[in-house]
């Protein structure tokens, strides 16, 4: 199944988080705000009164996507992205660059860094360069190498920073952006 097959189906599911009540006896899948049992609940068929369950055709197509079979592989692939991202690299400048700059805006988020004056980000790359000085002086190559690519994706997200920014000085609240696209 592919992502966008599987974001269409959640998205026809019931909205809100869904967690399961067991009161009275009587199990039921309500997502959170919603009616009581809203998502599932068990009901006697009115033609033969065998026990049976009222959800809607959207909400099954979602439990059923939601299989192990589906899910496994993605917690996979997001496993392996994290790790890709959260991996210093420290040979190749320009991948350890974007790989770096996505880290921190991972960490960190976006609005942290629209939020920064000039004179932040200034400070900051002047530390983390004080950083790889220091790792340079005291022999520490590794580390070296790595405040480098952290210093120079500092500068990558102080110029994504300024760019996103109307007024092009590199500070701005949300509203000064762009929408994304759905």
């Amino acid at each position: 199944m592919t992502l966008e097959e599987l974001q269409n189906i959640a998205l026809a599911a019931t909205r809100g988080q869904w967690s399961w009540w067991t009161s009275n006896s009587v199990r039921r899948l309500t997502a959170v705000g919603g009616a009581d049992g809203g998502v599932l609940h068990a009901t006697s068929h009115p033609a033969d009164w065998h026990a049976d369950i009222v959800i809607s055709p959207a909400d099954m197509a979602h439990i059923a996507a939601a299989s192990p079979a589906n899910i496994l592989p993605l917690l996979e692939e997001l496993a392996h992205l994290r790790a890709l991202v959260n991996s210093p690299e420290l040979l190749n400048f320009s991948n350890g660059v974007i790989l770096e700059a996505a880290h921190q805006v991972e960490k960190w988020g976006p609005a942290h860094d629209r939020n920064k004056s000039a004179e932040h980000w200034y400070w900051l790359v002047g530390y983390l360069a004080g950083k790889a000085l220091r790792a340079a002086i005291t022999g520490n190559k590794e580390k070296a190498l790595h405040h480098t690519i952290s210093s120079a994706a500092a500068l990558s997200n102080w110029h994504a920073a300024i760019s996103a920014d109307t007024t092009g000085a590199g500070i701005g609240a949300d509203l000064d952006l762009q929408p994304e696209a759905a």
